[in-house]
């Protein structure tokens, strides 16, 4: 996931500017040293937009509370299982989380805009909204109307072709056609 992150914020810019990226390491047998490694076998042991961290196992698990994350040392194999997380905080705050394999770069690249400030005014789940208004566009930033909004809008369309109907078929029969018959 690190490798995916850091071509993401190559391609995308603002790192160091607009963020900065904190690796955090919450297994109890890493130090620093290792974070180091970690860096440097990335390529980034001399970015200032990144960190390689460690931290207290209590203030690991502090953080991993309050962002609702899991992480489980497998006794078997000796691999912590967990999901990926990436949060972005800004002045103590978490303003989004992304959460799972891979992170999509549309996703990652609104979570960036936010930490710019621009306001992002959709978030779609990727495969689990089949019925929606409209469409966004993470490359872009761009909303357009989508099919679902047909549903939205066709009890007023058809009530309005309805009335026309009715309304000139009376304009066809004139006034006072139901006084004749």
């Amino acid at each position: 996931m690190l490798f995916l992150l850091r071509d993401a914020v190559m391609r995308d810019g603002g790192l160091g500017r607009d963020y900065r990226v904190i690796a955090l390491s919450f297994a109890a047998s890493d130090t620093a040293a290792d974070m180091r490694a970690q860096a440097q076998a990335m390529g980034l042991e001399h970015s200032s937009g990144w960190t390689f961290a460690v931290a207290q196992p209590q203030d690991v698990q502090h953080l991993a509370q309050a962002l609702d994350f899991w992480f489980r040392l497998d006794p078997a194999t000796g691999q912590y299982d967990h999901p990926n997380l990436l949060a972005a905080i800004d002045h103590g705050r978490v303003v989004r989380a992304l959460l799972g394999y891979p992170i999509s770069p549309e996703r990652l690249r609104e979570l960036v805009w936010e930490l710019r400030g621009a306001f992002v005014p959709y978030y779609q789940l990727p495969g689990r909204s089949w019925l929606r208004c409209f469409e966004y566009d993470g490359r872009t930033g761009a909303l357009r109307p989508d099919w679902g909004m047909l549903l939205l809008l066709a009890p007023g369309l058809i009530a309005m072709l309805t009335a026309a109907a009715v309304f000139a078929r009376g304009v066809r029969e004139g006034p006072n056609s139901s006084a004749t018959r």
